[in-house]
């Protein structure tokens, strides 16, 4: 954790230095003394995070490292606040400069002197840096490191697993006689070689198999030991001292061997967890034979490295297998006791469908199976014993935690801010961590993409789940298990990262908890908002108040001061849940400010919001009116990234600066700009926002393509030169009174040139104007909404849409539509919603190499057997297309 505070720091005074220097002039060269320091210690930390086992020494200095930077950050920090302030005041009486009163010079003797604790440390550093060097060396693996599968159910036990065995098998079976290789991917505890077991067991198996090996792998494996083991085993007994004097090449080329001389062998390899591992331990495997291979992992990218024909991902149980699984695991074939039942149900729910926490649970009430109140008290807190049992759930999981890198660790704990069993908007999560200054810039990518590739990793690692996807494959919902959610509660409590609130029981432990307070850096409250309000609370060194409440509470106006008086340095505040009557002028004193959400009454953004000269992300709901008035200078804003409001908003748009430091270049990493009026929405706002990548106005297309009346650029032409604008939608006029209706849509090099998803919506034009849409060449998804076309008749023009990958279309006249691969080369997804006047689909879709799935909402119960029928064709030749018809009876009538 320490690297990533570090990082931080380092950003934070870049950025001072660079745009804000007259605020520490004073202390300019202290804060670059230390800056360098921070380097050193970057360098230092980013050696010890190679080296997986750490001495007590090594330990304690990181330790070090990450409490001088906190107290660094505070300092820097605490000047930067105070120094704004003082500056502003100074500049309304015209006296100019900064006045240092001796708080201030007090702040900068804590800074000098930082900056010799970290000498300090930099000596002990250097000290260190030998033994570590010395230390990676002998980085080899201990005999605990080398422990066999854990296997915690034993086979008569194993519930919910037969389904997925079959399935397995079926993979495993199916084919040609090259060797195929099976991946089973899940999180840690769900059963993953559980169900390797069964299926190495299967009687039908081991007959078509003779030839077979188990071999357990490990993130610490040794080429040699694993060549060894199959060796072993398909040996059928103990290898000669020459066999175990043999190099792991040698030995690799036995292994080879042997199995070439069988014309069918089967091997698990249990708990890979690179690809990196299987690529090095696959030349033992000979490629044409009939050998079938069994991965195991956590990681869904080994899956993805290995080239397998196979993959499968395990499921999670349902509420009743759980059940089933706890009955047998306590009352073996005893029926469950009738008053126990409740406790029971209660308890399998809680499990979340993991089979581990099913089976440790079992274990603890095993202990007193007839004491119904012990049960009771185990449902109530089934995730925290599940994490405090060291000797299985702890370790299994820990295993994926302790081998996150730093940047995914840090990433990682931000979800235990959010609720048990909540599904998380992933652009929260994005953005979130964008303002924690938690992701670091690539060549290449923009913080989002790079923010968002974090996020797939960790679901690749299993660690977090995607229950819902965009139609593009992006993440749109994540949430992190219960055992997981637990683990990350204590592991960041453990490292002061977060402190949460759940009720007024933990509000009271915390505020009589003085350490608690003092360290706490970030702070959730999920319930009981106005008590914590009202509770007078002060926490100078919390950098995040964020509310997860359901509830919405309207903020007395009496403490409307209460945020920036409790926490003077805050960066985050995440209030939705909190309503604001008045802008809350007290935070324009909160510089640091980063990331704004909060819910408001008041119809005015003032123009004193632009002092909040770090903003990143601000996303404003608003509870009440239908438009909002920014007449804050967001050009003056020159870090934001993203203004999100869900009612129209009004820009004032002030003239340009004309002087190069107070221009700053306009917001230029602006990236999200939603909900544009169609007032503001003119070719001036978006000359402004070059960098904008999704755009959201409510001006009609027909307004957009118009000259403005005193002439000049439209708007739409505008559009042509926002080179990253990569998402838009386009609004028909539907009114009666309309001045004009649109004929026609501008040249396809009148829009962004690097137009990615594109929506339209009620433009009514015939279907002809499509080609147009055909020729744009970064199109990936296209969405027609509500008689965005008419027409009853629609053949593309060939060679069009060449990379588009996602069409979505909804609620249209149109009856024959001819489609294949000539006109959609690159299709994956097909959608199609309330199409009811379609009277088909065109067998040549199943000429679409690409096409992966089809899906059929409200529409011609003969598209649902036409959609059955593609399938089917595709089936035939070996592609696999997925079908989903609503409502179901519809696929019931005709298939």
């Amino acid at each position: 954790m320490a690297s990533a505070a570090v990082d931080f720091l380092i950003q934070n005074i870049l950025q001072l230095i660079a745009h804000k220097v007259e605020l520490i002039i004073r202390v300019k060269g202290d804060i670059e003394t230390l800056r360098k320091d921070l380097d050193m210690f970057k360098a230092f930390l980013k050696d010890c995070n190679k080296s997986e086992n750490k001495t007590e020494s090594i330990k304690e200095l990181i330790k070090q490292i990450r409490d001088v930077t906190y107290k660094a950050e505070d300092a820097v920090e605490s000047y930067v606040s105070r120094a704004a302030i003082q500056h502003e005041t100074f500049a309304k009486r015209l006296l100019g400069g900064i006045i240092h009163l001796p708080k201030l010079a007090t702040i900068g003797e804590e800074i000098a002197s930082i900056g010799d604790e970290c000498q300090k440390s930099s000596r002990v550093y250097l000290k260190l840096l030998l033994s570590l060097c010395l230390f990676k060396t002998l980085n080899l693996p201990t005999d605990g490191q080398r422990k066999k599968s854990f296997r915690w159910l034993e086979k008569d036990d194993v519930v919910g697993f037969d389904v997925e065995a079959q399935n397995v098998i079926k993979l495993l079976n199916e084919g040609s006689e090259d060797l195929k290789i099976v991946t089973i991917v899940g999180m840690p505890g769900l059963g993953k070689t559980t169900l390797a077991n069964k299926i190495y067991t299967d009687r039908k198996l081991e007959f078509d198999f003779m030839v077979r090996s188990w071999v357990y792998v490990s993130k610490k494996y040794t080429r040699k030991e694993v060549f060894l083991n199959i060796l072993r085993d398909i040996s059928g007994g103990t290898l000669s001292q020459q066999m175990h004097e043999l190099d792991a090449d040698e030995l690799a080329k036995e292994v080879r061997c042997k199995l070439e001389k069988h014309t069918k062998f089967f091997v698990v390899m249990d708990d890979v967890w690179t690809p990196e591992a299987w690529t090095d331990l696959s030349v033992a495997f000979p490629k044409h034979s009939g050998g079938r291979i069994l991965l195991t992992s956590r990681h869904n990218e080994v899956a993805d490295g290995a080239q397998i024909t196979g993959l499968y991902k395990l499921r999670f149980l349902t509420n009743d297998e759980c059940l089933e699984l706890l009955m047998r695991k306590v009352f073996r074939k005893e029926a469950c006791p009738q008053t126990f039942k409740k406790g029971a149900q209660d308890i399998a729910v809680k499990c979340d469908g993991l089979p581990l926490a099913v089976v440790i649970i079992a274990g603890i009430l095993l202990k007193k199976t007839s004491d119904l109140s012990w049960w009771t008290k185990i449902a109530k807190q089934v995730s925290q014993y599940v994490t405090r049992d060291q000797n299985n759930a702890k370790q299994v999981v820990r295993l994926s935690y302790d081998n996150l890198p730093d940047h995914l660790r840090y990433a990682f704990y931000t979800l235990e801010f959010f609720t048990e069993n909540f599904e998380i908007p992933a652009k929260k999560v994005i953005l979130l961590w964008i303002a924690e200054g938690f992701i670091e810039y690539k060549n290449g990518e923009s913080l989002e993409e790079t923010a968002a590739d974090y996020l797939e990793e960790l679901v690749d690692k299993n660690l977090v789940l995607a229950p819902k996807r965009t139609h593009d494959g992006r993440i749109k919902m994540c949430r992190i298990h219960d055992m997981m959610h637990d683990l990350c509660k204590q592991e960041a409590e453990e490292e002061n990262l977060f402190n949460v609130i759940k009720d007024p029981e933990d509000l009271v432990a915390f505020k009589s908890t003085a350490g608690a307070i003092s360290m706490c850096r970030r702070l959730g409250i999920h319930s009981y908002i106005l008590d914590c309000v009202q509770s007078n609370l002060t926490a100078a060194r919390t950098r995040s108040f964020v509310s997860m409440a359901v509830e919405e509470v309207r903020l007395p106006l009496e403490h409307i001061s209460f945020i920036p008086r409790a926490f003077q340095l805050l960066r985050i505040l995440d209030v939705t849940s909190i309503i604001f009557e008045r802008f809350p002028k007290e935070l324009l004193r909160l510089v640091q400010l980063r990331y704004i959400s909060m819910a408001i009454t008041f119809t005015v953004l003032p123009p004193d919001m632009s002092k909040l000269w770090n903003m990143q992300i601000l996303m404003i709901k608003a509870i009440s009116g239908n438009s909002l008035d920014i007449r804050a200078d967001i050009w003056k804003m020159f870090q934001l990234r993203h203004l999100h409001t869900n009612v129209s908003a009004n820009f004032v748009m002030r003239p340009s600066s004309k002087t190069k430091k107070q221009n700053h270049q306009g917001p230029s990493h602006i990236k999200t700009l939603t909900s544009i009026s169609a007032d503001s929405c003119t070719s001036k706002l978006l000359a402004r926002i070059p960098t904008v990548t999704k755009l959201g106005h409510s001006r009609k297309l027909e307004e957009l393509i118009m000259p403005p009346q005193g002439g000049g650029v439209s708007t739409f032409e505008a559009l042509a030169n926002m080179k990253y604008l990569e998402t838009l939608k386009f609004y028909g006029d539907v009114s009666s009174n309309a001045r004009s209706k649109i004929s026609h849509f501008p040249g396809h090099n009148k829009f962004p040139p690097n137009l990615r998803n594109l929506t339209i919506t009620d433009t009514m034009l015939s279907w002809e104007h499509t080609d147009i849409l055909g020729m744009l060449p970064n199109l990936v998804m296209l969405k027609l909404k509500e008689n965005a076309f008419m027409g009853e008749y629609w053949k593309p023009k060939d060679d069009g849409f060449r990379t588009l990958e996602v069409f979505y279309l909804g609620r249209t006249n149109l009856q024959k539509w001819e489609a294949s691969n000539y006109h959609f080369p690159s299709l994956k997804k097909l959608i199609l919603k309330f199409c009811d006047r379609l009277e088909g689909l065109s067998s040549s879709l199943a000429d679409i190499s690409t096409l992966q799935l089809i899906d059929i909402h409200m529409a011609n119960p003969v598209v649902a057997a036409c959609a059955r029928q593609i399938q089917k064709n595709n089936n035939g030749i070996g592609r696999s297309v997925q079908v989903s018809i609503y409502p179901p009876k519809h696929d019931c009538d005709l298939v």
